[in-house]
């Protein structure tokens, strides 16, 4: 499981070298992140997403531990979150760990390393998108598509090493709790992990 999760997100390496053109975050919605990895034969999975403003929280399972991660665009931190522990880590947003975990800020910073060219629109989710190539050394690295109306990646494609797809599913713009951006009471802060402990790898 560990190996899967690594190589899922160690397309993160890939997406390292990927997103700014993604515009600040105003979006309020919640919506299925659905994660493929390794090609239409790999492993899916599909997570919860929720955004608002410059901040969004994703709500993970890896080994049937709950994980929620939030992450705060202003301040540039991610917090995870270990409800099963009361307890929270936090690191930087362009922190090596929170890109290895996150395909937006990793796209993020993968596209500030590379070139962004826009190549259309296509509609995702039933939004109007637009379509951005990013490239390295005139290798085509990353695919994404960006609404305008929520400010916000909606699908992201690598398109080096181990192929993975994310895409946003089942969009709702609902009115949402700051609450659910904000650790709750009660949880205690730990020290950063080494990569290979992180609950998930």
């Amino acid at each position: 499981m560990q190996n899967k999760k690594a190589l899922r997100w160690s397309i993160a390496a890939v997406f390292i070298i990927l997103v700014c053109s993604i515009p600040l975050f105003a979006g309020e919605f919640s919506a299925d992140m659905v994660v493929q990895a390794g090609g239409q034969k790999g492993e899916t999975t599909t997570s919860k997403i929720f955004a608002k403003g410059t901040k969004y929280r994703m709500e993970q399972e890896e080994d049937g531990q709950e994980i929620i991660i939030l992450v705060d665009m202003d301040e540039m931190v991610t917090r995870v979150l270990m409800p099963s522990e009361k307890m929270y880590m936090e690191i930087a947003s362009d922190d090596i760990q929170s890109l290895a975990n996150d395909p937006f800020q990793s796209a993020k910073k993968t596209e500030s390393l590379g070139e962004s060219k826009f190549i259309g629109t296509e509609t995702i989710s039933g939004y109007k998108c637009d379509k951005y190539v990013i490239t390295r050394e005139g290798t085509e690295v990353i695919t994404q598509w960006v609404s305008k109306k929520l400010d916000f990646a909606l699908k992201i494609v690598t398109h080096e090493g181990e192929k993975m797809t994310m895409v946003l599913e089942n969009i709702s713009e609902d009115k949402l709790d700051d609450a659910l951006f904000e650790v709750p009471e009660g949880y205690t802060p730990m020290g950063p992990l080494p990569m290979e402990e992180l609950p998930f790898d």
